[in-house]
């Protein structure tokens, strides 16, 4: 089960009536996105999703992968330390990767650009 970290229950049921599988790999992250529930009236019961409940209410051993490859080291180091405890890591390819040509010097990772609206902002 991909991105099982989204998955609520419900939605297993299906994958399991109709293949009736003997085992089951449930791979995601719960820190990361909360279960996708598009009805307001079910959020209530459904707001936790499959993986957070099995890590939870079954104390499943969940591993965590403690390398990142796509982000900068700056933009990582909030979630890093707000989801995962300081233990994300950045690997090394991404520490060694040059910045794009066509970055304007003086850029950084995470830059706040001001986008006026309308006809007058271009």
């Amino acid at each position: 089960m991909d991105e099982a970290g989204q998955c609520i229950e419900p939605e297993t049921i299906i994958p399991f009536k109709t293949f009736q599988p003997q085992q089951c790999l449930v791979v995601g992250d719960q820190n990361q996105l909360p279960a996708t529930v598009m009805s307001q009236q079910a959020a209530g019961v459904l707001s936790r999703s499959l993986m957070q409940r099995l890590a939870e209410d079954l104390a499943c051993a969940c591993p965590m992968l403690d390398t990142q490859y796509r982000m900068h080291p700056e933009i990582v180091s909030w979630p890093s330390r707000r989801f995962y405890r300081g233990h994300l890591q950045t690997a090394e390819s991404v520490l060694q990767r040059a910045a794009p040509s066509w970055m304007p010097k003086g850029f950084t990772p995470v830059t706040f650009v001001d986008c006026p609206q309308g006809r007058e902002g271009r």
